[in-house]
């Protein structure tokens, strides 16, 4: 790593996963604070009896070959999974994703309710531009689908309601529908498979933080350094040790609602609607 950069040491970052990590790369000489008594995030990978365990579920899938050539470095040793069986557990059975490819699976009284809320969906909603991620889901797969298996996977994966995420994000991740392999899938198995994640990379030891692990080296990085108040007109972070740092510019990584209630003199309203949101 080259020499650490005093330029931007007036720049206090909050937080140590890979948003605070991607901008203390292009900040040389940032003071990075984490609450954790390690960096990472939720790309972390806890060790327990010789076994690793990812705080997320995480692979890497990625085409960007200048970010896997960093990531790949970084972990040294990579394992790439040509193809892989992607399932979903549900009410003990499995299911293939996606689930839409393969409504086969289903009982057949879900399967008609399938086929009949995608089939709407086409001709009720076409056109239609979507304001956030519940209509894209409504417009590409129809209400039965969305309900019974999309809103509930993200509300237990993004622990936040589908009107709250925007589109944005969906680009390599979900599939737009396609009539003739829904159609296709709902009579009987089709072999191509079009899961998004069936091929992906992961480390060979030591869990998916592995890819992240090296980069983090000659960074300013002070573990178990919880901040619990932001005074802007001072421009300080006090943290829960007692301690407490000056900054030129502050950036946050934090969660917004845990970020609003720390700081000194926020607007009471503002402060109580936080509380009220969860702090991920």
């Amino acid at each position: 790593m080259p020499a650490v950069d005093t330029k931007y040491d007036g720049v206090v970052i909050l937080g140590a996963g890979l948003s605070g990590l991607g901008c203390a790369r292009q900040l040389r000489g940032a003071r990075i604070y984490e609450a954790q008594s390690y960096f990472g995030g939720h790309a972390w990978s806890h060790e327990a009896g010789g076994f690793h365990f990812d705080e997320g579920a995480h692979i890497c899938h990625s085409k960007d070959q200048k970010y896997l050539d960093m990531v790949f470095e970084s972990a040294s040793d990579v394992k790439h999974v040509a193809h892989s069986n992607v399932v979903n557990r549900r009410e003990g059975k499995w299911i293939t994703y996606p689930v839409q490819n393969h409504l086969h699976e289903l009982d057949p009284r879900e399967r008609t309710q399938a086929l009949i809320g995608f089939v709407t969906a086409q001709v009720e909603r076409a056109g239609m531009e979507p304001r956030h991620y519940l209509d894209w889901c409504l417009n590409q797969y129809g209400e039965f689908l969305t309900e019974e298996f999309y809103a509930l996977y993200t509300a237990k994966y993004w622990r936040t309601s589908m009107e709250e995420l925007s589109t944005d994000w969906l680009s390599g991740r979900l599939m737009p529908s396609q009539i003739n392999r829904v159609i296709a899938g709902a009579v009987a198995r089709q072999t191509d498979d079009q899961a998004v994640f069936a091929a992906f990379h992961y480390p060979s030891r030591g869990g998916y933080f592995q890819f992240f692990n090296k980069l983090y080296d000659g960074l300013n990085i002070t573990l178990d350094a919880r901040a619990v108040e932001i005074d802007i007109s001072q421009r300080s972070v006090t943290f829960a040790n007692g301690s407490r740092e000056d900054f030129t510019e502050l950036v946050s990584t934090i969660s917004l609602p845990g970020l609003v209630q720390i700081i000194k003199d926020g607007p009471a309203s503002v402060r109580e609607a936080a509380s009220r949101r969860p702090h991920r």
